[in-house]
């Protein structure tokens, strides 16, 4: 029983994206205008709290659907053959998801995404080879706003692709292959998965 975590994964994939496109409109990732840009659209913008709060929300739960749906397919044994590349597509786009969450985190600009951000990446500070060029400093704001922004238009693409193949892929290896190979007429030894 899938849940539908996929599909409202993907729901919440494009909610932010249109979301996301709407905000950028009202917002300059300079740190002496991010607060006053926020509190701006939550009181000034027609529908801005609501576009703000559906994407802040859309977010948190995106990051608990992914997480739920990659679960799920790790608890019912879906990563197994024929099916390994669905579960590599998949921790790519829990990780994209993990770093859109983590980047956006920061462009309100209010104490708690700053202490909060100061904390993440004071972690990964610690990592060995590359932990040094991750640490967070104050006048990284444009920094977190562009990583945020490539991340996230450079991830539709590629997100839209892999969730569109995670879908083909999961429709055309499981138990109605069968049926597709019989719709569609095809000898069996031409159909099989592993060929």
């Amino acid at each position: 029983y899938t849940l539908c975590l996929g599909g409202l994964s993907f729901f919440l994939f494009i909610l932010l994206t249109v979301t996301g496109i709407f905000l950028m409109f009202f917002y300059r990732p300079e740190a002496t205008a991010a607060w006053n840009d926020i509190s701006n659209l939550q009181t000034s913008v027609t529908f801005g709290l609501l576009v703000r709060n559906m994407h802040r929300w859309g977010a948190h739960l995106m990051v608990l659907s992914v997480f739920l749906h990659m679960a799920r397919v790790f608890y019912h044994g879906a990563y197994k053959p024929p099916r390994e590349f669905n579960w590599v597509i998949g921790v790519i786009l829990l990780m994209l998801t993990l770093l859109l969450s983590f980047t956006g985190y920061l462009l309100p600009w209010d104490q708690l995404a700053l202490w909060a951000v100061t904390v993440g990446t004071n972690m990964m500070g610690y990592t060995p080879v590359f932990g040094d060029q991750v640490r967070f400093t104050r006048t990284d704001m444009p920094h977190r706003f562009s990583s945020h922004w490539v991340a996230s238009s450079g991830a539709n693409q590629p997100m839209l692709r892999r969730s569109f193949l995670a879908a083909l892929t999961v429709r055309t290896s499981s138990s109605n292959t069968y049926a597709i190979q019989d719709a569609l007429h095809l000898p069996p030894e031409t159909h099989s998965p592993l060929r």
